[in-house]
């Protein structure tokens, strides 16, 4: 934030007010570049098939053993 002592009340407050005024263009601005480099570069996604069965049989026997170590089951 803007730091003057010697600002009277009212411009502080309308200095304060163009502080944050400024810090949401400058969130926009960001925002819209951003979008205007998403829509100039290609992404291609690669997609695959995948096979999750293991990583779920391990998530879940994990989860099991964990709830039979503290008798939750």
């Amino acid at each position: 934030m803007l730091k003057q002592p010697a600002i009277g009340g009212d411009d502080h407050e309308s200095l304060v007010r163009i502080e944050q005024n400024l810090n949401s263009v400058a969130k926009h601005l960001d925002l819209l570049l951003m979008y205007n480099w998403l829509n100039e570069h290609e992404l291609m996604v690669n997609l695959q098939k995948i096979n999750i069965t293991s990583m779920l049989q391990k998530m879940i026997l994990g989860m099991y053993e964990a709830f039979t170590n503290k008798k939750l089951s």
